[in-house]
């Protein structure tokens, strides 16, 4: 059993030595590879599904001792339904040549770590990093995600390679416990009833915010007794440059109807002016599309006491003022005619009787 044990050791060292030299190439070598170094690649390459785990690590070979030269390692995840994949690199320790490794300044051609995501089955470059530095969390726009580790093949220092934790998020990475709408769509709801303040984020953050969102956030004040106070404390949402392709964040007294009177926030601001409610009611949307990248924001919101201003709405309507007001006026209308039917009527009675007596 000793001489078997030997055996295989040996030959496990000797395919790790090799690998140590073999040339990568993605399209060629990682085939080649699989065939002729079925421990290596067992080990750093997985497709990782939802149906099977919602949250774990991945590290690099051996971590955190050194990793092997010339390979190329897969991590392939799958959502479900309206999951998203959410990222978090704990540690990263890649062999870099260029430079100061804790401040790189280019990646293709040395020890990288690349993460893609998918819009539309089309894979988009998300993010690639290399030397000590690794980006905040990150987020899929989809369903799929893929990070792809690469070892040049060349002699390495004591480098320990990376350590990445991942989870299926289904709050979309959304922060300040709102109650989610029951269909998994990223729209939640905060009520005076359950906390007087807080906070909300964008998706993902303080990581970038992924592409093709719209989230809503509602507040519910008691009616008639409160308002709603919004601030940001953190605010990074591009596109300004281009208000019609831009991303942004825009508020409403009305549940499906934009508020015009209010402006659209956008751009990379320190804070801006608070934003405060009609009455008991109030939504803020964030969109982004498919073309900017950037953190998002850090919202704070606090019901206050307060009642609505006369000339404005008290009341949760999906209709705008002016038509409320308008059927406001056609009810009095109709009950200013039927009084006066009614005293045409009684008059004529009236009159009936007393030339009849």
């Amino acid at each position: 059993m000793k001489c078997v044990d030997l055996l295989f050791g040996t030959f496990l060292h000797l395919i790790l030595i090799e690998a140590h030299s073999y040339r990568t190439n993605e399209n060629r070598d990682t085939s080649a590879m699989i065939k002729k170094f079925p421990y290596i690649i067992l080990k750093c390459n997985e497709s990782i599904s939802s149906k099977d785990r919602k949250n774990g690590t991945i590290t690099s070979i051996d971590y955190p001792n050194s990793y092997s030269s010339g390979i190329i390692c897969h991590y392939i995840f799958n959502a479900e339904g309206q999951e998203r994949i959410q990222l978090k690199f704990t540690d990263v320790d890649l062999y870099y040549s260029a430079g100061d490794p804790d401040d790189p300044f280019g990646c293709p051609s040395q020890d990288s770590i690349t993460v893609y995501t998918y819009e539309d089955d089309e894979e988009q470059q998300l993010e690639q990093f290399c030397g000590k530095k690794h980006p905040t969390q990150l987020m899929s726009s989809g369903q799929k995600m893929k990070v792809v580790f690469r070892s040049q093949n060349t002699q390495k220092d004591s480098n320990s390679g990376f350590r990445m934790e991942f989870s299926f998020r289904t709050d979309f990475g959304v922060q300040g416990g709102g109650i989610q709408d029951d269909r998994g769509v990223c729209s939640f709801e905060f009520y005076s009833t359950r906390a007087s303040e807080g906070i909300f984020t964008s998706p993902n953050y303080p990581g970038k915010y992924p592409h093709n969102m719209e989230c809503e956030y509602i507040f519910r004040g008691v009616p008639e007794k409160e308002i709603i106070v919004i601030n940001f404390s953190d605010f990074d949402v591009k596109g300004c440059d281009n208000p019609t392709d831009s991303d942004y964040v825009e508020f409403s007294n009305f549940l499906d109807t934009r508020d015009r009177k209010l402006p659209r926030y956008c751009g990379n601001r320190p804070q801006y002016d608070p934003v405060t409610s009609d009455a008991a009611f109030f939504r803020v949307t964030f969109k982004s599309n498919n073309k900017f990248d950037a953190t998002g924001f850090k919202g704070t919101y606090k019901f206050k006491k307060g009642s609505s201003d006369p000339d404005k709405p008290t009341t949760l309507s999906a209709t705008p003022r002016n038509d409320r007001l308008n059927t406001g006026s056609r009810i009095q209308t109709h009950v200013l005619v039927t009084t006066c039917t009614i005293i045409l009527f009684y008059k004529s009675v009236i009159d009936h009787l007393l030339n009849v007596f």
